[in-house]
């Protein structure tokens, strides 16, 4: 399995919301990751983010991760996609560009 699918599914398995799941996708885009090229925020935001686990994001509550995701990334957001069977999984998009789709 390639790094990035490696990545996605870890993520699908541990992201519970929809802020935890668009602040894992722009700390990946810091990183470099291919797959979440444009979503990394710049200049302090992406110091902040950087320092943080992508683990540990994961694991924050609920307004906890809103509130980060506010004020790190605010041109960042993702919507949970609750149609039939489908669960755990989120649009993250950029405003004004592309959306990722991560399902569990």
């Amino acid at each position: 399995m390639h790094a990035s699918a490696a990545a996605s599914t870890s993520l699908a398995r541990r992201c519970m919301h929809a802020s935890a799941a668009a602040l894992y996708v722009a700390r990946c885009a810091c990183d470099g990751e291919a797959w979440a090229d444009g979503f990394a925020p710049e200049g302090a935001s992406r110091l902040l983010l950087r320092a943080l686990s992508p683990d540990h994001l994961l694991a924050l509550p609920r307004c906890v991760a809103s509130c980060l995701l506010t004020a790190l990334v605010p041109s960042v957001a993702a919507v949970e996609i609750a149609d039939g069977n489908v669960n755990y999984s989120f649009r993250v998009y950029r405003r004004g560009s592309r959306s990722l789709f991560l399902k569990r």
